[in-house]
């Protein structure tokens, strides 16, 4: 079931990553800045590996582990570079 949950971690990540890409290549390349990342699938993806990992194991809810896919859902990748940062 872990891994389960790092796959639904990792496509997120991807999905972010791409995102972010798009941005800067629209910034870049086109001078628009305009462009909104949509974060929709990404906010599914990490809420799926929250709920997953809440439901599957809820004796862990106290744990690191938990709070690291719960920060995630709640406030995308960039939250651990920020708290580290």
């Amino acid at each position: 079931m872990f891994n389960a949950i790092i796959a639904y971690i990792k496509v997120a990540d991807l999905l972010w990553a791409d995102e972010e890409f798009t941005k800067a290549t629209m910034e870049k390349k086109y001078g628009y800045y305009d462009y909104e990342m949509n974060f929709e699938p990404i906010i599914t993806y990490y809420d799926t590996a929250r709920q997953t990992f809440e439901n599957t194991f809820p004796q862990y809810k106290d744990t690191p582990m938990y709070e690291y896919v719960y920060n995630l859902w709640l406030w995308g990748p960039l939250w651990d570079s920020a708290r580290l940062g």
